[in-house]
């Protein structure tokens, strides 16, 4: 047989990358003049299980993008004259990790001191004291959250400080006291909780 018609130039779209919380794509096939389209999974990351939704379709949903790497898709277009060969395209998605976001540091202070709060887990990092620094000092009390960004990904940590009052230290009795060579006398301490 001899191919006499010529078969719809395959586009399977531009490559692209998202994050591995999104966990499905839609695929972007050009829809053939002449001949017909499918779908097929070329390669995937291990312990992947990716899945489209309908072979044939040019613009089919992918699911399963919930393991970080390559997924790597061909659209074939085929003449339904054999003597014709296919025309083939590629397209890669590749899926970023997710970050995960933390905030160490001392979240208990005294009044009048300060405290850092590092945060970790990305490559930038925004504040809602609009501060863009991993690590913050503050000597306020109050709830501070950061959005860690990676590869475009994001994930948020929460911490919140307190600023406790300093204790009033007193002594009973708080005035001076005679006492005789040999006896005793007690002391007493209040405002706080441990006392050296």
């Amino acid at each position: 047989p001899v191919c006499t018609t010529s078969v719809t130039t395959a586009s399977a779209g531009t490559d692209a990358s998202q994050c591995e919380s999104v966990g499905t794509y839609a695929l972007n096939g050009n829809i053939p003049s002449t001949g017909t389209g499918a779908w097929s999974i070329l390669s995937q990351p291990a312990g992947a299980s990716a899945s489209i939704a309908n072979l044939s379709l040019a613009n089919s949903g992918v699911t399963g993008l919930t393991v970080a790497g390559d997924y790597n898709f061909a659209w074939t277009i085929t003449s339904s004259n054999p003597a014709c060969p296919p025309s083939i395209d590629y397209v890669k998605v590749t899926v970023n990790p997710n970050p995960v976001a933390s905030i160490s540091g001392n979240t208990d202070v005294c009044a009048g001191l300060a405290t850092t709060l590092t945060a970790s887990g990305g490559t930038s990092y925004a504040w809602n004291t609009t501060e863009t620094m991993a690590a913050i000092t503050t000597s306020t009390d109050a709830t501070y959250t950061v959005t860690v960004t990676a590869n475009g990904c994001t994930d948020v940590a929460t911490t919140t400080v307190t600023v406790n009052p300093l204790p009033t230290a007193a002594i009973t009795p708080n005035s001076p006291v005679v006492v005789c060579e040999g006896d005793d006398i007690t002391l007493t301490a209040t405002g706080g909780t441990n006392y050296v």
